[in-house]
């Protein structure tokens, strides 16, 4: 399943208040359940019936291109089959919906995001990739920006796509080079990206956006990739030169804030989990042993590494591997009821799996697997 990765609170009557987990289920179709204890709330149903997944080239095709849902105070939003929807988090029932106009086959491509209470979805079909903004309590479509101008063949690969808000805009990638567009009114800002202006990756911390892309080429050289270091409100870069030391490790691409600095959470050549500081003493520490995949040659995904609260942490099918960042060694838990190395059953031969989705809400984690096994753990001190 593809969840949320926020969480909506609702308040009315005796019901008193809840929080929702609402994840994509494998067959396109929605499920709520109450993070509490798991009691499942309510069923959106696919809006392909009958429909198969698949995996492609570009990972798992769910039926109806779902994307994952957006959760903001008591409503949720998705897109899906060409539609834009909000829904009621207390019991799922549609409060507003659009047809963007694209048909069942538009894909959802890039990260769908929320800021100041917008939801933002891009849409592929065929050569176009389209950011639509709507406002997640109204339902009003606030507007639309095509990303590309010409027929350009990266589009079939989701190359073009929001990669974060900030500043009261979104940060998209464009067939012209990076550009910001205003929550409001999509009124595009270019941003002072160098060489093809794209990034490779993209973080925002701390007032800056982390640019990874490639320095221009000299006369018969070859292009250096650099990180570029952006104010977040200017959107032009503060550094005359980019440099990887700005950041350490891949850059942008594998940086995670947490406590004031920055660190690098990645997986080594050997397949093991690393955590490495940017800042003194810039030792790396292994957070998870070399994967079971790298191993065994079975391929199953694995999650990227993350950094909740004060931990660094790692997920596979049957254990959660923890670090933390101060002090202490790592350690190895075992998730009741993990899936382990088995694959869905009755939907033909093929692994249709998916790397675990770990959620952090109040304290505790939410493990959702690609089986549909959701398991709740505390966050382990």
């Amino acid at each position: 399943m593809l969840c949320g990765e926020r969480y909506a609170s609702v308040r009315g009557g005796s019901a008193g208040r809840r929080v929702l987990l609402v994840c994509r289920t494998l067959d396109g179709g929605l499920a709520a359940v109450r993070a509490s204890d798991g009691e499942p709330l309510w069923n959106a149903a696919s809006p392909d019936p009958g429909g198969l997944p698949a995996r492609g080239n570009r990972g798992m095709h769910i039926p109806g291109n779902g994307s994952a849902p957006l959760i903001q105070g008591d409503t949720v939003v998705s897109a899906e089959a060409g539609m834009v929807r909000g829904r009621s988090a207390a019991d799922g029932e549609v409060r507003w919906e659009h047809d963007t106009g694209l048909g069942r086959e538009a894909e959802s491509v890039g990260k769908a995001l929320l800021g100041d209470g917008i939801a933002f979805f891009t849409l592929r079909f065929g050569s176009s990739a389209t950011v639509y903004a709507y406002d997640v309590r109204t339902g009003k479509h606030l507007w639309k920006r095509s990303l590309v101008s010409h027929d350009a063949p990266l589009v079939a690969f989701g190359m073009y796509g929001a990669d974060a808000f900030t500043e009261g805009r979104l940060i998209t990638r464009t067939d012209g080079g990076m550009t910001a567009f205003d929550a409001r009114t999509g009124e595009p800002t270019p941003m002072g990206v160098p060489g093809n202006g794209l990034c490779g990756a993209v973080l925002v911390n701390n007032g800056y956006i982390y640019c990874d892309t490639e320095k221009p080429a000299k006369a018969g050289g070859t292009g250096e990739e650099i990180t570029v270091k952006l104010d977040a409100v200017t959107l032009q870069s503060v550094d005359e030169d980019g440099s990887r030391t700005v950041l350490g490790g891949n850059g942008a691409k594998d940086a995670v804030p947490a406590y004031g600095t920055t660190y690098s959470v990645r997986f080594g050549a050997d397949g093991r989990v690393e955590l490495t500081p940017h800042g003194p003493p810039h030792k790396t520490r292994t957070v998870a042993p070399p994967r079971k995949e790298a191993e065994s040659g079975r391929g199953f995904p694995s999650m990227n590494p993350v950094i909740v609260g004060n931990t660094a942490m790692f997920v596979d099918n049957r254990h959660l591997y923890t670090l933390p960042l101060d002090r202490g060694e790592r350690a190895r838990h075992e998730i009741d009821g993990g899936p382990g190395d088995r694959g869905p059953t009755g939907l033909y031969s093929e692994h249709l799996v998916w790397a675990p989705q770990v959620i952090s809400l109040g304290g505790a984690l939410f493990v959702i697997f690609h089986d549909g096994t959701v398991r709740s753990m505390k966050l382990p001190a």
